[in-house]
This record gives structure tokens, C-alpha cells and sequence, in this order.
């Protein structure tokens, strides 16, 4: 993490003039695309995309040399009564039909396996835009 850290915050400090800000939640992130300048971002999926499926002019892309991957994980905590309900509640987040149809609306790539076939045209259509060509296997977790 040093060494790829430090390659950022050099490069950041010195195109300092370039960046419009560090943002930290959709709203913003869908703002400044929008209506503030931002040309181009490090972002997470599911913000752009959903301006892109609302018709507005903003891209969601992987770029050739690699994106970082991010896939969300769950923890049980120790001494959890209800751990029946806690099963099923995981069954149901990896059933693929469930965050399949969620996709349709939320804008965010599921980590659920078989997801996409519940996902929709316009999941798909925006899912092959965002990772062209071998843009999958250059994923960086």
C-alpha cells in the first residue's frame, strides 16, 4: 500500500490544479458530474451509471489498464441469538434473482453470481459499455 499510495499522492499533489474535490457519497459524486465540471472521476459504479440510465450524459468506464474492484462482505457477530434468521438472510442476499432485480434500479454491479440474468437490457447494455474487451480479467481487487 506504501508504494502504491505514495505513486498517488505524488501525482495528486502535483495535477493538484485538476482535482475539483475528494467526494465520499452518490450525491455528491452525481452533482458534480452533473453540474459542477467534473470531466472524469474515480468513482464507484453505481452513481454514474444511474445518470446513464436516466439519459444523462455521463459514462461509467473501466479504464484499459485496470479498475479496483471492491466486492462488500458480511460478518455474524459473536453471540448472535437469531442465527436461523441470519441464514436466511444470507440465502436470500445470494439468491441471484433477488439483487438481480435490485441492479434494475439501485445502478450498482452485483457480486452475486447469475445476478446479471435478472438484471435487465439496460443492466446489460450498461454492464458491456463499462467493461469492454478484457476489462474484467484487468480487475484489481
Amino acid at each position: 500500500m506504501d508504494e502504491v499510495w505514495s505513486k498517488i499522492t505524488e501525482i495528486a499533489i502535483s495535477e493538484k490544479k485538476n482535482i475539483e474535490l475528494i467526494w465520499n457519497d452518490a450525491d455528491t459524486q452525481k452533482n458534480e458530474l452533473l453540474n459542477e465540471g467534473v470531466i472524469v472521476g474515480q468513482t464507484w459504479d453505481g452513481p454514474p451509471i444511474a445518470l446513464k440510465t436516466a439519459g444523462e450524459p455521463v459514462m461509467y468506464r473501466a479504464p484499459k489498464e485496470g479498475a479496483m474492484a471492491w466486492v462488500d462482505g458480511m460478518a455474524m457477530p459473536t453471540g448472535a441469538k437469531n442465527i436461523d434468521q441470519i441464514y436466511a438472510f444470507i440465502d436470500a442476499a445470494y439468491d441471484a434473482k433477488l439483487p438481480g432485480e435490485a441492479i434494475q434500479t439501485h445502478g450498482y454491479n452485483s457480486p452475486v453470481i447469475g445476478a446479471d440474468a435478472y438484471g435487465g437490457e439496460i443492466y446489460t447494455k450498461n454492464f458491456a459499455d463499462a467493461y469492454p474487451g478484457d476489462a474484467l480479467a484487468n480487475l484489481n481487487p
